[in-house]
């Protein structure tokens, strides 16, 4: 076996989740919890002096399940709202109102 190193390893990926109340259907709500997630994911990118440039996005939606989306950027970010907009996008691309 390898031996125990004391040194912090370097990190590689970072998530933020949260569950909505059930059958949530006003956006301005849904908003909020993904600008929650995107300024929380952010504030831990800057902690560790990281920047994302690749990301994943996922919800759940009903009937469908899951959508999820990978996203690229031209240049890393640390920032909530570019985090934010990411998510706007996808959710206006995805959502009809569903609960």
């Amino acid at each position: 076996p390898l031996p125990v190193s004391s040194q912090p390893s370097v990190t590689k990926t970072m998530s933020h989740g949260k569950n909505l109340p059930p059958n949530t259907r006003q956006i301005a709500v849904i908003w909020t919890y993904f600008q929650h997630m995107a300024e929380k994911l952010a504030a831990r990118l800057r902690a560790q002096q990281c920047k994302a440039k690749k990301g994943y996005i996922s919800f759940k939606l009903r009937p469908q399940g899951w959508v999820d989306k990978k996203w690229s950027l031209a240049y890393p970010t640390d920032d909530g709202k570019r985090l934010f907009q990411l998510a706007q996008k996808m959710l206006a691309q995805s959502w009809r109102g569903q609960g």
